[in-house]
């Protein structure tokens, strides 16, 4: 257990099932199924962060990060690197300014994108708004999706709302 105020850097190797109160970095290596608390912080700067529970947040600033939840009012924020096989749930929010992002599915949860590129987004309830990057196959099952800006490809709208600007 990290406890707030407490910092584990991951230089190589594997870390595991850790609960994060306070500041995890990803230098190296991997770190796999720890769940971050909401004062906990994950930065994956490099090496690979897979199958984490955020509820607090985490910076993709490189890197891999796969297979998380993003889940009761968390955040991950993706700047650089590969993030894919995210679900957003119950108030967890993604928010992306460059990057490649793809396989993001929105359960009752938010995307927010700047910049990079995002591919197969699914949204089954919750909001996505774009206002900038490289938008590809989105598939709208339900909630909210504003395309405001940057360039849009292969959008399908099964239900819920979508409305197209600029």
């Amino acid at each position: 257990k990290i406890l707030a105020g407490g910092k584990q850097i991951v230089l190589g190797g594997t870390v595991s099932d850790n609960v994060i109160e306070g500041t995890q970095d990803i230098k190296g290596g991997a770190a796999n199924n720890n769940t971050v608390d909401a004062t906990g912080v994950q930065n994956v700067i490099s090496g690979t962060a897979t199958g984490n529970t955020i509820g607090g947040t985490q910076n993709v600033n490189g890197g891999i990060a796969t297979n998380n939840i993003v889940e009761n009012k968390g955040v991950q924020n993706v700047v650089a690197g590969t993030v894919s096989v995210t679900t957003l749930e119950n108030g967890g929010s993604q928010v992306v300014s460059g990057g490649v992002v793809s396989e993001t599915t929105i359960n009752e949860g938010s995307q927010e994108v700047h910049a990079g590129q995002v591919n197969d987004t699914i949204i089954n309830a919750g909001t996505a708004t774009y206002q900038g990057g490289t938008i590809k196959t989105t598939t709208l099952n339900n909630g909210t999706a504003n395309f405001q800006n940057g360039t849009i490809q292969d959008t399908t709208i099964n239900a819920g709302t979508a409305s197209f600007q600029g």
